[in-house]
């Protein structure tokens, strides 16, 4: 399990004024409060920064900088809750790694191209699997970006792989080899969890068996006959 803290947002910024009022946001009004949020998180084991940028109050440009900055300082990666074009090239510019969601409105060509070789996360299911995102998701896969199998599971409540976000990932255009490193060995190497993601000698017996080859079936991988964490039937 890897955990990231509050999101480090403006004051009066996405989430604390909805959902996120009981301490999902560290408010911050300048640079230095953006870059000692940074310092907090990551003092208290934050694996992950993540910065909201979803119209309403936002950091600067100048404090998004800092931030991003500090955390990388910190050996961190920093995702975004961008969901339309400004802040998708927004977040690309001041050096964001990853979008947490794939965002629900058209993204311009400008902002595909800036996640060439970044990450997005899919979560197609969680936010209506709307026909602007599932295209935003084939022409940013296309683009080079890493796609990571994602569920938001706050939003979708779905407590073992999601078959819906399995249909759409093959729905944006990702083959079943493809859908399979998107949930396995792709965000093992993005998030440095190797060695897991793959099947291998020495490596740990944490794995599914399944009843069919998932590159050719890939709903079989939220049906799994069986389930071993570290060696041990679960």
């Amino acid at each position: 399990l890897l955990a990231s803290g509050p999101m480090v947002t403006a004051v009066g910024g996405y989430p604390t004024r909805s959902w996120g009022s009981d301490g999902y946001g560290l408010e911050c009004a300048d640079v230095q409060s953006a870059t000692h949020a940074v310092d907090t998180l990551h003092a208290a084991g934050a694996a992950v920064i993540k910065i909201p940028l979803n119209g309403g109050p936002e950091l600067s440009e100048e404090a998004l900088r800092a931030a991003v900055a500090r955390a990388h300082q910190h050996g961190l990666k920093v995702v975004t809750h961008a969901m339309d074009d400004r802040s998708v090239r927004l977040a690309a510019a001041v050096g964001m790694d990853g979008l947490a969601h794939t965002p629900t409105s058209r993204l311009s060509d400008e902002a595909v191209a800036a996640w060439s070789g970044k990450a997005v996360i899919s979560t197609l299911s969680a936010f209506g699997a709307g026909a602007s995102a599932i295209d935003n998701l084939r022409r940013l896969k296309e683009a080079g970006a890493i796609v990571l199998y994602g569920t938001d599971l706050g939003n979708s409540r779905m407590p073992r792989i999601d078959p819906a976000e399995l249909s759409l990932l093959a729905k944006a255009g990702l083959t079943g080899a493809e859908i399979l490193t998107a949930g396995t060995s792709a965000p093992a190497a993005w998030w440095g969890l190797e060695p897991l993601g793959t099947l291998a000698q020495g490596r740990p017996a944490s794995l599914l068996v399944l009843k069919a080859d998932p590159t050719k079936d890939p709903a079989t991988l939220a049906n799994p006959a069986q389930v071993y964490i570290e060696g041990q039937r679960r």
